[in-house]
C-alpha cells in the first residue's frame, strides 16, 4: 500500500489566516509543560486555533446551525479521490468543469489542485460543485471568489459539505480512485479543526 501524506507540519513556523480587514487566527505555540529532567516525562501545552495548518472545516464555520466537527461521521472521513487540477487553468468556471469530463460522484472525495496564488472561481462553478454533492471538498492552492469575499465558503458549508483546505504539496501526486482519508480532531461543538490527510494506493504486486 503507497501512502501519500498530504498534511502539512505544525511548529511555529505554520502560517495563519489573516483576512482583508487584519484579523488574525491563534498562532501555533508549544510550550514545555512537564520535562524528563525535572518529571521523567515530557508534555507540552498546545495552543492554535481550530483552522490551523492542513484543517476541516465544518459546516458551522459559516453557519450557526451547520454541523460541527463531531458531528461528522466516521464514514464520511474516507472515499475515492476525483481529482481536478486546475494549476493551469485561467478560471474554474462551470464550463471548464464539464469539459473536465465529470461530474463527481456523491461519494467522491473532490481535490481540486490550485494555484498557490489563487485562482478566479465563478458562480456557476460554484453551483455545479453543489448539484454534484461530493463527499467532501479538498483543496491545495487558493480560490478567489468572484461573487466576493467567502462566497465558495458559505454556499459549499451550506450545502453541507465539509471542506479541508491548506493540504500539504504532495497533493499533486494523488491520483483519481485513491482512497483519501481525512482524520480531524474529534473537538466537540467546534467550527472546525487541525486533521491529518492520507492518499491510499494499492500498490503493484512484485
Amino acid at each position: 500500500m503507497l501512502v501519500i501524506d498530504l498534511t502539512l507540519p505544525l511548529n511555529d513556523q505554520t502560517a495563519v489566516y489573516v483576512d482583508a480587514d487584519g484579523h488574525r487566527d491563534p498562532a501555533y505555540e508549544a510550550t514545555p509543560w512537564f520535562s524528563i529532567g525535572k518529571q521523567g516525562y515530557s508534555v507540552h501545552r498546545l495552543e492554535m486555533g481550530t483552522h490551523t495548518g492542513t484543517h476541516l472545516d465544518a459546516p458551522a464555520h459559516f453557519h450557526p446551525t451547520g454541523r460541527t466537527v463531531d458531528q461528522i461521521s466516521p464514514s464520511e472521513l474516507l472515499g475515492p479521490a476525483a481529482v481536478i487540477d486546475a494549476r493551469s487553468w485561467d478560471r474554474v468556471t462551470a464550463a471548464a468543469l464539464r469539459l473536465h469530463g465529470l461530474p463527481v460522484d456523491s461519494g467522491s472525495m473532490l481535490l481540486f489542485l490550485l494555484p498557490e496564488s489563487g485562482i478566479s472561481l465563478t458562480a456557476d462553478a460554484v453551483a455545479l460543485v453543489v448539484d454534484w454533492h461530493p463527499r467532501f471538498i479538498l483543496y491545495s492552492g487558493q480560490f478567489v471568489d468572484e461573487s466576493g469575499r467567502y462566497h465558495h465558503n458559505r454556499v459549499w458549508l451550506g450545502a453541507d459539505i465539509p471542506l479541508v483546505t491548506d493540504l500539504a504539496p504532495a497533493a499533486a501526486e494523488v491520483r483519481d480512485g485513491d482512497l483519501l482519508v481525512v482524520a480531524p480532531l474529534p473537538l466537540e461543538a467546534m467550527d472546525g479543526a487541525p486533521c491529518r490527510v492520507f492518499a491510499l494506493r494499492s500498490a503493484p504486486l512484485p
